[in-house]
């Protein structure tokens, strides 16, 4: 596979048009599995952006094991002029703004960015259940996946393919009221650059024009950056991973040289002071990991006895130059990846040390760190802490910090191997630890569409105490190998028997398997029963009810109970979607007809259905009222559902 294959047209003026966006706000928590973490619009990830980690694992603990994190990219053009876009901790600004650009002039707006300031949060089961129950006159549409932002604004100039949507007719248009739902692939293989992947899946998209790079004063490069952070619920070692996507346009009509992508991470494990960094060279994986066999002091949010150890590995970074080549002996030319190219430490730059190896302060900081530089131009060696200040090896440049033993090709010192090399050997005090890990170099050319796939890697020895480095060496192995399979075959897990249900209606329930499973067995608590994955259940009267769920796979089964009230004057799902969007609809029970009005919002559309989903009319409407007549219908229940600019919301009508 080529990499121009990925090529997309992308036309720009001379320059870079900047807009007028304020600073990101949206954010979401990743939490499907054992991790809840917090992923920030303005990509600088895992804090509250105010003093507090939020990459708590295990969740509900009160631990957390990252601070902070961000994604960096830089390059410079052909007359050496660099552009970086990049975060830290926003302390100075922002180089990251919300929403697509344009592929025009590489522009975008203040009202794309707030359009776009927000982060789509899917659970795969919602996709699964959508696909089962679209069609019902009860089944509320998610709002996310009305919502879903797979197309751009054309008179924007944005691209008109965004975020990744199966297209059930094939019409070239996202339309879910006709079954096209976000990318979760249920049949066949998964494609991790193109799907949606996981349990649970967090999508938003950025740029780097929407607003003066204020973080590291750099030039805009003409960014536009698709994300996607991904988890899965297991009783495995995935069960405690997390997963990011991040997909690299150049929009502008500038091209890149010597360009790199970086992950750069602040690593607290637990007590924030106590922490060593290496990597390790052969699993392409930089990591944190504790400086003492004891965490901390005893406070509730440190680790104590047998601390974690946690990584960042590039499972895929983006495409190599082409050179018509089959380099790796696939048997396909020009389809070659880089891995971890450059791995660096720095210190807190109110931490002392040497003020070469502090926080950058400025583009080329930024970019230099990129590249393995120090921020005096000086570039690292090996030993010591890499600078030659530190008694390093200044003959031996390096790719690498505190490789270990990982580096026996001297893959990172041009072929020659080298001893050990540690934060121990080289007598450092453990303390604040940041680190960056680096891919590339390559060419970012206009159009040019790179994929960039990494995970979060956390493990924890709790019985031979060698800080948890070896457990976590074996699970990134075990994360790679899963990756590279693209998730087929994993190893199989009992399920887990969790519920979620709607309440369209004051006795209507609509309940649903949050597990995939071989059968399923419910017993609703009023002496029904189902075998369905989602049944739709009834109640006769008011009442509490103890709703019993019994899944089975290949590897086990589980059962799980919920309780359900149903109280007298009680709120229905659609009661609240109806006042959400402003909607009433009057009278009701009706004789010959009822009326629609809106206290917001126009009304898109209304569908009529009979109880067994049956399409009865759709009148036109327009505006924020309409009539629709039921002469000539039945005695009996139907169901209005009503598509305004403001939502969605299922309407049960009674007719007389």
């Amino acid at each position: 596979m080529k990499k121009h294959l990925f090529t997309i047209v992308s036309i720009a003026l001379s320059g870079t048009v900047l807009g007028q966006c304020l600073p990101p706000s949206g954010h979401a928590f990743l939490d499907v599995n054992n991790v809840s973490a917090r992923l920030n619009n303005a990509m600088g990830h895992f804090w509250d952006e105010q003093s507090t980690a939020r990459y708590e694992i295990p969740k509900g603990s009160g631990k957390h094991s990252l601070y902070a994190g961000s994604v960096w990219v830089g390059g410079q053009d052909a007359t050496g002029d660099v552009k970086v876009a990049a975060v830290r901790y926003r302390q100075v600004g922002d180089d990251y703004w919300p929403g697509p650009i344009s592929t025009v002039d590489a522009a975008t707006s203040a009202e794309t960015c707030a359009q776009y300031d927000r982060i789509w949060k899917l659970n795969r089961w919602q996709v699964a259940e959508f696909r089962a129950r679209l069609g019902q006159p009860d089944y509320i549409i998610p709002q996310e996946i009305l919502d879903w932002p797979a197309h751009g604004d054309a008179g924007q100039g944005q691209a008109y393919h965004l975020a990744p949507y199966k297209d059930v007719n094939f019409n070239g248009q996202y339309d879910p009221l006709n079954g096209d739902y976000p990318a979760f692939v249920f049949e066949g293989e998964a494609n991790p650059d193109r799907d949606l992947m996981g349990d649970q899946v967090l999508w938003w998209i950025v740029n780097d024009t929407g607003n003066e790079h204020t973080e590291t004063g750099g030039n805009a490069i003409g960014l536009e950056m698709h994300c996607m952070a991904y988890a899965f619920s297991t009783c495995n070692f995935l069960n405690d991973q997390t997963f990011y996507r991040y997909t690299l346009i150049n929009r502008s009509d500038t091209t890149l040289y010597e360009s790199y992508v970086g992950l750069w991470v602040d690593v607290d494990l637990g007590f924030a002071i106590d922490d060593y960094v290496a990597c390790d060279v052969r699993r392409g994986m930089g990591y944190g990991y504790n400086g003492f066999a004891v965490d901390g002091i005893g406070g509730p949010t440190q680790y104590g006895a047998y601390p974690p150890a946690v990584g960042i590995d590039i499972l895929k970074g983006p495409w190599k130059d082409a050179d018509g080549e089959d380099n790796d002996a696939d048997g396909l030319v020009d389809n070659e990846t880089h891995g971890m190219a450059k791995f660096v430490y720095h210190n807190n730059s109110g931490g002392g040390g040497n003020p070469a190896q502090a926080d950058p302060q400025s583009s080329i900081h930024y970019y230099n760190y990129l590249r393995g530089i120090w921020l005096d131009g000086t570039p690292m060696c090996y030993g010591g802490n890499g600078h030659p200040s530190s008694g390093c090896n200044a003959g031996v440049t390096c790719d690498y910090m505190f490789p270990g033993d990982s580096d026996p090709e001297g893959l990172g010192t041009g072929g020659a191997p080298m001893s050990s090399w540690t934060e121990q050997t080289a007598g450092n005090v453990p303390f604040d630890r940041r680190f960056m890990l680096s891919s590339g170099p390559f060419t970012f050319s206009p159009g040019d569409i790179h994929f960039v796939h990494s995970a979060a890697v956390w493990a924890r020895d709790t019985v031979t105490n060698d800080l948890s480095v070896t457990a976590l060496q074996a699970t990134d192995d075990l994360v790679q190998s899963a990756f590279d399979a693209k998730f087929q075959g994993l190893e199989c897990c009992p399920p887990d028997a969790s519920i979620a249900f709607q309440r369209p209606d004051t006795f209507l329930f609509l309940f649903a398997s949050v597990a995939e499973g071989q059968s399923y067995q419910w017993y609703f608590g009023d002496g029904q029963t189902s075998t369905e994955r989602f049944p739709t259940h009834t109640y006769a009267t008011y009442g509490t009810y103890n709703v019993c769920l019994n899944v089975t796979n290949a590897c086990g089964v589980d059962i799980y109970c919920e309780t359900v009230d149903i109280a007298l004057g009680s709120t229905s799902i659609a009661d609240v979607e109806a006042q959400r969007i402003g909607l009433t609809i009057h009278p009701n029970p009706t004789s010959s007809g009822f009326h629609i009005a809106l206290s917001s919002g126009v009304l898109l559309s209304v569908a009529l259905t009979d109880a067994l989903g049956r399409s009865i009319l759709s009148p036109t409407v327009a505006g924020t009222a309409a009539f629709v007549p039921t002469d000539g219908l039945a005695a009996g229940i139907y169901f209005a559902t009503v598509v305004t600019s403001k939502g969605t919301a299922v309407q049960r009508v009674v007719v007389q």
